[in-house]
């Protein structure tokens, strides 16, 4: 199967509203769709894209993280209005991280299964 690449890194000045909008669109997700897998209300969608709500409660955070297969702290940088320079983009390894997860859990959780192991 062949997966089209995308940067779903938030751009520079990219509203909430642009962001969910252009990942949701990338990943050819209707807003049902995407309130499905993200496991919120399809009116709390319907107030995130066209505007009528900023800010995202950290249930519907985890949630659209996970249903649009980015970190979560990418959703938080778009919402605090925090730009992500190069210095400042996570890096993670695709197949260690779980879409929804921080990526400081991801790192501590592979730290822990190292250790018990050990």
């Amino acid at each position: 199967m062949h997966t089209k690449s995308m940067d779903n890194t938030p751009q520079p000045q990219e509203s909430l509203v642009e962001y969910v909008k252009r990942i949701r669109t990338s990943l050819s997700l209707s807003q049902t769709e995407l309130a499905l897998k993200a496991g919120i209300h399809l009116q709390s969608l319907g107030k995130i894209e066209p505007g009528m709500t900023t800010k995202l409660n950290s249930k519907s955070q985890r949630g659209l993280a996970v249903a649009l297969q980015v970190p979560s702290e990418y959703l938080d940088a778009v919402v605090r209005g925090v730009a992500l320079g190069a210095s400042n983009v996570l890096k993670f390894c695709p197949h260690c991280w779980q879409p929804g997860t921080t990526l400081e859990d991801t790192a501590f959780l592979r730290f822990m299964r190292y250790s018990n192991n050990n």
